[in-house]
């Protein structure tokens, strides 16, 4: 019975949360992000860094090119080969190894 009631309240509170962010998001409020350090981990993508002097995401360029260079390969292949072409240059960790690709 307790845990069930602890599954419920941390359900609840999530919930709210998001719904909080959401909120904030939707009137442009941007405050709640921080920049990203080296090798933590945040709440958007991999690609993106956050700059809280202008309030704006930023696009980490060499980054965004290993993104768009998985999608060209997934046009005509798939997740399995895309993986083994990325282990074979050593780009193992799009979040730590994706500097290797210029």
């Amino acid at each position: 019975m307790a845990s069930s009631y602890e599954c419920e309240d941390k359900q609840a509170r999530v919930l709210e949360c998001h719904t909080y962010c959401l909120e904030r998001l939707e009137n442009d409020d941007l405050s709640f992000y921080v920049s990203r350090k080296p090798r933590s981990g945040r709440m958007y993508p991999f690609w993106l860094d956050f700059d809280a002097c202008i309030n704006k995401f930023k696009n980490i360029p060499e980054k965004v090119k290993l993104v768009q260079r998985i999608f060209k390969m997934a046009e005509t292949m798939g997740a399995k080969k895309i993986h083994y072409i990325l282990k074979k240059e050593e780009i193992n960790n799009s979040d730590n190894k994706s500097d290797n690709y210029k």
